[in-house]
């Protein structure tokens, strides 16, 4: 298929809801991509020496450089700079993209872009403005109530999928080094920070889960868009009990026992979806 049709063929799949075992050429064509990608940058980390003047923080990838993968279709290598511009935290919610910007820094021609920001409008990711262009949404605390329960039940899934290959060591070393990014910021109160060890532990797990069905809708919720809106939308007093939760979760993970893993994950779910209730804004865990 040449790559002028793949672009319509991607667009016509995502208006017709096409299920995961029906993707087309092209939506297979950027889950490869991004996997590919997210496997150059874990081995651009591992291989990237230690920053020495912070002995006391533990490593932290946060900061790695996305690397363009051009060898893909124009389409997709743009939704993948926007993505991960989203992620790092460059794009910020309400922010809004330029298609000439994109188009000189990516090095690609107007239809590509284009096409990429009617994508990620489909999904949800961005919002298109009449002769403006487009803004990375700003999720509501009505989103982000809504949202919560069914992203918390696609983590329960990975760990369901995911506990009983938790004894690897690879594995088990990931989410230990996640966890120790959790605690060093919760320690400096640091909820940005958080969030983006949190994200990358359930990467981890959903790693380990090996299910591309649930890859698959994963990717088109777009959890990084939750977790990066969070911080402005949740203000933590007390850190010891809004931590702990995620410590009891991780470690009944590495014990092997998933029933508890998930009890402690739905009381999480809940009492965050109370507080988004309660209509404080930002919501508070106290």
């Amino acid at each position: 298929m040449k790559v002028k049709n793949v672009d319509k063929d991607v667009a016509e799949s995502l208006a017709s809801g096409l299920r995961p075992g029906q993707l087309t050429t092209r939506t297979r064509a950027i889950t490869r991509s991004r996997a590919s990608t997210k496997k150059s940058a874990s081995r651009a980390r591992e291989k990237a020496p230690a920053a020495p003047n912070s002995p006391a923080a533990p490593a932290s990838d946060s900061g790695a450089a996305w690397k363009p993968n051009r060898t893909t279709a124009p389409v997709a290598y743009v939704i993948e700079a926007i993505e991960e511009r989203i992620r790092s935290g460059r794009l910020a919610a309400g922010q809004r993209l330029i298609e000439a910007d994109l188009c000189a820094e990516l090095s690609v021609k107007r239809g590509p872009v284009r096409e990429a920001l009617r994508i990620l409008a489909g999904d949800g990711v961005l919002e298109l403005i009449a002769q403006r262009g487009a803004r990375v949404r700003k999720l509501s605390p009505d989103d982000l109530k809504d949202m919560i329960p069914v992203l918390g039940g696609l983590v329960a899934i990975a760990v369901r999928l995911s506990v009983g290959k938790l004894r690897k060591a690879s594995v088990r070393g990931e989410l230990e080094k996640y966890m120790d990014q959790m605690r060093y910021a919760a320690r400096n109160r640091d909820i940005v920070q958080f969030q983006m060890a949190g994200m990358r532990y359930q990467d981890t797990l959903q790693r380990a889960a090996n299910n591309r069905f649930l890859d698959y809708l994963r990717s088109k919720l777009h959890p990084d868009l939750l977790h990066r809106q969070i911080p402005a939308s949740l203000l933590i007093e007390n850190w010891k009990t809004y931590f702990r939760h995620f410590e009891q979760v991780h470690n009944a993970l590495l014990s092997g026992d998933e029933a508890k893993a998930l009890a402690l994950l739905y009381e999480h779910e809940r009492r965050l979806e109370e507080i988004y209730r309660s209509g404080e804004h930002p919501g508070v865990w106290r």
